[in-house]
């Protein structure tokens, strides 16, 4: 065999090779780093969102009234970036639940149940509901009549997330982020970011 034949093959094995690269980048490694990238973006976003929350819990737990418009503004500039307005990406809710006891009342519907008695939403309320309920509430955020209101009583706090003594309360806050500039039409869609804590 001539130097002139081997070298033709070598040239076509080089070109087989090259193909072969093309598509396994196309089909293997391109999905990879889209799929590294939309986690690493959710990862930072993860992070704002639970800051997000922990500060809005906080200040809720603490006695801070965001149903005053000038606290929802400051909430809004901590968490700037996650677009939080009525038609943004994100939603916070902050609920405050207590366990009625005998000193709350003697002889009510609701004694020895766990109730909502305020819930403030901020955001988009349209993109999730809180785990616990969504009682009906005036403007400042409070559940009227919530010791015999019978859509006041949460289900789903008590026992199962934290066992409350009668009297206690305890301040929710939840916070969600909708990461839809990361969806992957056909391969990954409805992504976002969620975070609770309890204080």
């Amino acid at each position: 065999m001539s130097g002139q034949t081997r070298n033709h093959k070598g040239l076509r094995s080089r070109g087989t090779a090259i193909v072969e690269f093309v598509l396994a980048a196309a089909f293997i490694y391109t999905p990879l780093v889209l799929g590294t990238m939309v986690v690493g973006v959710n990862i930072i976003r993860s992070i704002q969102v639970t800051q997000v929350n922990r500060d809005a819990g906080h200040m809720f737990a603490r006695g801070v009234d965001f149903s005053a418009a000038t606290n929802r503004t400051m909430l809004t500039y901590i968490a700037s970036g996650l677009n939080l307005t009525a038609g943004g990406k994100s939603v916070v809710i902050l609920t405050s639940i207590l366990k009625v006891g005998p000193t709350e009342c003697a002889s009510c519907l609701n004694l020895h149940k766990t109730v909502i008695t305020r819930q403030i939403r901020i955001g988009n309320t349209a993109l999730r509901a809180s785990a616990y309920g969504t009682p009906t509430v005036d403007g400042t955020g409070a559940v009227s009549n919530y010791l015999t209101n019978p859509l006041a009583v949460t289900t789903t706090f008590d026992p199962a997330v934290m066992t409350l003594g009668e009297g206690e309360i305890a301040y929710v806050a939840e916070t969600y982020y909708r990461s839809s500039e990361l969806d992957l039409p056909g391969f990954m869609t409805g992504t976002g970011v969620f975070a609770r804590g309890i204080f």
